[in-house]
């Protein structure tokens, strides 16, 4: 959704970072649990598939990690990555609390009549809930993170009021931005187990990082 309705990099090439890319995403999630619901209702029996989602994200490190407002930082930066798909397909079929507070108040100070995060019907959520069997995980790098107020301009970049670096020191791949952070995907690992309640089996389909000195 971000580079498809968002920054316009990719097809269909529409920009529309604070907006398109809530409407995208919310039409991805609701698209996403009608077909686990059909596959479940039509084809499992048969099968005995498992029907799951991958979704993709940084971790983000708190630049102080003993500083409370640093790890509330990282949090919500999770949840603006990991969270805005997963919050409501493998816990209660909302957006996280943190996405909807932000967003919702931004929308308001700009004279918006209505949020820009889009919200589920109850009918949609209980759809959506509980709408995977496992959960994908896409993760290449991270991002040093803390608090920051951002403008209300609508810019899903600037929703979360979270700023983020990263470390000069980190060692770069062969695209610039990929720096080589493996103890990150721990991090994520632990993250999604404890904010998922270990209730899914966790599958890492991509990871790495790319090499122009051709030793890899």
């Amino acid at each position: 959704s971000i580079q498809g309705y968002g920054t316009a990099t990719m097809a269909p090439g529409l920009e529309g970072i604070g907006t398109l890319v809530y409407i995208a995403a919310h039409n991805q999630i609701r698209a996403h649990a009608r077909a686990y619901r059909l596959y479940h209702a039509e084809f499992f029996e048969s099968q005995q598939g498992a029907v799951g989602v991958t979704l993709n994200t940084n971790w983000g490190q708190p630049e102080e990690p003993d500083n409370q407002a640093h790890i509330d930082a990282s949090n919500t930066y999770m949840q603006f990555n990991y969270g805005w798909f997963g919050h409501a397909i493998f816990k209660n079929g909302t957006y996280p609390g943190i996405m909807r507070e932000l967003i919702d108040r931004k929308s308001n100070a700009s004279g918006l009549p209505e949020s820009r995060l889009p919200y589920f019907t109850l009918e949609e959520s209980e759809m959506i809930a509980g709408s995977a069997d496992f959960l994908g995980l896409n993760m290449y790098t991270s991002d040093v993170v803390y608090p920051g107020t951002e403008d209300n301009s609508g810019n899903y970049f600037l929703d979360d009021d979270v700023l983020s670096y990263q470390d000069e020191t980190w060692y770069v791949a062969g695209s610039s931005w990929l720096k080589v952070t493996p103890w990150g995907l721990r991090e994520v690992l632990n993250w999604l187990n404890k904010e998922y309640e270990g209730k899914y089996d966790i599958y890492v389909t991509e990871n790495g990082f790319s090499d122009k000195q051709g030793n890899v």
